[in-house]
């Protein structure tokens, strides 16, 4: 363990049946210098610790908080407790194909200067079969179109990410060198992801994007992006976010990106599609609160103070 080059942080609060499909998928790795810890976010489930150690492998560790942090919080305690070079905050109720580790080795080296690098995901349901997904589906549309790696810096890659978000976010795997005192803001509930990367990218920090498809994303009714949509919460926060990326960048003379953020083109459509969705679910009164965030997000044109 000592000469591991890559941790697997597992933020945890969910489910153990997931979270031991996660746990399996590190140990099925092709890279054998990883570790592993498992950071229980003071979860009411019974069993985390045993189920860890019960495994075996003297690379996977537990830590229970003493206090619940939350999502952000969660994710920061999980960088400070990790100690390799390269660090990824693997989902618990995730999975990793079994060349991950490696992929992020091998893209770390020929990247050294990349606060992080991210690749493809298979989409999965609750019980780890391929699925699909909407949301994921417009991720593939919005991805450039490369079959070799890219690298997201600058105005270039702040407009990438608000013409629409298409990193996997799990996926990433960050150069702990880089992060240079960055932290993941415990002021959101759902954009925590894309608000850093937009903070990182402003401050001159670069992520590179690989084609390969190295992990398994589990999209299931009791996630916490499923909840957000269907409370709304998500879009409330997106619109937030937008705007504030809209006001940054013309303060850095980034005029285009200012522009697309501002037009929140990606935010509207996804609105329009969870409308649609709670009115062919008979959800009145769901489909008038997501209306009014779309009036919202169309009245912020031109609106930016």
């Amino acid at each position: 363990m000592s000469n591991a080059r890559i941790t697997f942080a597992i933020p945890f609060y969910g489910s153990l049946v997931h979270l031991r499909r996660a746990i399996a998928s590190a140990c099925s790795q092709t890279a054998c210098d990883w570790r592993a810890i498992i950071v229980d976010d003071c979860s009411p489930h019974a069993g985390v610790r045993e189920l860890v150690e019960g495994v075996g492998d003297t690379r996977i560790t537990y830590s229970r908080n003493e206090r619940n942090l939350g999502l952000a919080g969660n994710w920061n305690r999980c960088i400070e407790l990790s100690t390799t070079p390269l660090v990824t905050l693997l989902h618990s109720d995730d999975e990793l194909l079994p060349h991950y580790a490696q992929t992020m080795l091998d893209a770390h080296a020929l990247w050294p200067n990349a606060l992080a690098i991210f690749c493809g995901a298979q989409i999965i349901d609750g019980n780890s079969e391929p699925i699909f997904s909407f949301r994921d589906l417009v991720k593939q549309w919005l991805l450039p179109a490369a079959k070799q790696p890219f690298v997201l810096a600058g105005e270039e890659g702040v407009s990438s990410l608000v013409r629409g978000n298409f990193v996997m976010c799990p996926t990433l795997c960050y150069n702990r060198a880089r992060f240079q005192g960055m932290k993941f803001s415990t002021g959101w509930g759902f954009v925590v992801d894309v608000d850093f990367y937009l903070r990182a990218l402003m401050a001159g920090a670069e992520f590179v994007g690989l084609p390969e498809v190295a992990y398994r994303y589990r999209r299931h009714p009791d996630q916490v992006t499923a909840q957000c949509e269907r409370n709304a919460r998500m879009f409330t926060e997106e619109i937030k976010l937008w705007r504030w990326a809209a006001r940054e960048s013309q303060k850095r003379g980034w005029e285009r990106a200012a522009t697309i953020a501002e037009r929140m083109n990606i935010i509207k459509l996804q609105i329009g599609y969870y409308v649609l969705a709670d009115l062919a679910r008979v959800r009145p009164g769901d489909a008038l609160e997501k209306l009014g965030l779309l009036r919202e997000a169309t009245r912020s044109v031109g609106q930016i103070t």
